[in-house]
């Protein structure tokens, strides 16, 4: 029988905020685990505690000196109150490509965050023309080695993110880490990872050795984001990851598409977050209470949404100027945009105010798709 113990001071705000996460988190997962308060000093001392409010799990001290949000709990009881959480290999991965910068650091820092809480591993992938690292090359030869030198790497990128990853949480999960290096073409090899079933995700910086608008408008985030058959969420460099609170949908009619939709219900729900819908009226003869309605049908279709939500339609011809803006008012998280339909995508990559205003954002950015591939569910 697992014991979860909450330590801190009797009657304080942020001892009772810890409480307050622990149960909806408990709630969430339908776990029931006793839950006891400790307020004694002497007690404190015996269970290494060193700062409050702090929580345990039986006799381990999992966090102390900060009240982790809801969705944290649930990774962190997903992992250590769920015992065939990860004895297996996940049958879901998120893709991390790597160029060793670091934007792909800040994304593989989300990624582990957010692995748990989608109950799958992490892959992370480098992806080279067959030349070997710069301090290496001198002694090898051969596909065999170059590989074998980026595997090692690899291996020593995965090892200290994750590393430092769990010393900036405070929070201790386990998370499956796999990780290949492979040669050819960059967007080539991720588009083609994307087609598989076990790629539940793509999560990858925004910036690398080429700068900002050589990686999200450019050649790889662009095609890879756009041509995808999996979500792609586009990370900025230097994020530090944070709850999805509140998300911002950019809609338009095919935005509105009923599968893309649900899957953005599922996602929202993960976090307990509130959805806003913003539609940026740049084009007159958009009929905006039809796809309000669009919207609104599809989300309760099925299951009623269980988050907040919010209609807005903002005049503007700006697209992305209107869409940050709105961002910056409301303490949006993460934003999120429906791909493919050319000129709605187009309205946002090609004009260079436009693309000037995205690119400026430091919130990541979820890119899905009307024909995404169906993943495996739970």
């Amino acid at each position: 029988m697992h014991l979860i113990r909450i330590v801190g001071v009797n009657g304080h705000r942020k001892t009772d905020l810890l409480r307050q996460n622990v149960l909806r988190a408990l709630e969430a997962l339908q776990l029931h685990i006793p839950l006891v308060e400790v307020f004694e000093v002497d007690k404190m001392m015996q269970l290494g505690i060193s700062g409050i409010p702090a929580l345990t799990i039986d006799e381990e001290v999992v966090a102390q000196r900060r009240v982790p949000s809801i969705q944290e709990l649930k990774v962190l009881f997903e992992n250590k109150l769920l015992p065939q959480s990860m004895q297996h290999p996940p049958k879901k991965y998120l893709l991390v490509p790597t160029d060793f910068s670091a934007a792909s650091y800040a994304a593989f820092q989300v990624a582990l965050s957010l692995a748990p809480l989608l109950k799958a591993g992490i892959k992370v992938v480098h992806v080279y023309s067959g030349t070997a690292p710069a301090d290496t090359s001198w002694m090898l030869r051969g596909e065999y080695k170059v590989q074998d030198a980026y595997q090692e790497r690899l291996a020593e990128f995965v090892g200290q993110s994750a590393e430092e990853g769990e010393k900036a949480t405070q929070l201790q999960t386990t998370v499956h880490i796999e990780w290949e290096a492979t040669a050819g073409l960059v967007d080539d090899v991720l588009l083609e990872f994307s087609k598989e079933p076990w790629v539940e995700m793509i999560v990858m910086g925004t910036t690398g050795s080429h700068g900002v608008a050589g990686k999200l408008f450019g050649t790889l985030s662009s095609t890879v984001s756009r041509l995808a058959h999996c979500p792609v969420l586009l990370v900025p460099k230097n994020y530090a990851f944070r709850p999805f609170s509140r998300i911002l949908y950019a809609s338009d009619f095919d935005s509105a598409e009923p599968g893309t939709l649900q899957r953005l219900k599922g996602f929202a729900g993960l976090f307990f977050a509130s959805v806003h819908f913003v539609h940026v009226m740049d084009d007159p003869s958009v009929n905006y209470d039809a796809l309000e309605e669009r919207i609104f049908n599809a989300l309760f279709e099925g299951k009623d949404p269980d988050f907040a939500f919010f209609m807005t339609a903002i005049p503007g011809k700006d697209v992305g100027e209107k869409i940050r803006e709105y961002a910056r008012q409301h303490d949006i998280d993460l934003l999120v945009f429906v791909a493919p339909r050319r000129d709605f995508w187009s309205r946002l990559l090609h004009r260079s105010r436009t693309k000037g205003m995205i690119l400026q954002t430091e919130l990541p950015i979820l890119v899905m798709h009307p024909d995404e591939k169906e993943t495996s569910g739970e």
